[in-house]
């Protein structure tokens, strides 16, 4: 189940998260199960990460922001 955050919540995480280096990067293959287990190691790690969507096409890394959050 996905966890929503208020406006105010999401502008703390955004704040702390801003230091961060990408942990996940997201490659030609989009996101996969080999990304989400990524990912899912990574949150089990780290309380926050970052992850960074590898395509200099703005639609393609919308669309994929995008099936991150439905994961």
């Amino acid at each position: 189940m996905p966890v929503v955050l208020t406006s105010r919540e999401r502008a703390h995480a955004k704040a702390r998260a801003h230091a961060l280096e990408p942990i996940v990067q997201v490659g030609h293959a989009g996101v996969t199960d080999a990304l989400v287990a990524e990912v899912d190691r990574a949150l089990a790690a780290h309380e926050l990460i970052k992850v960074k969507l590898g395509n200099p096409n703005r639609d393609v890394r919308h669309a994929r922001r995008h099936a991150m959050r439905a994961d």
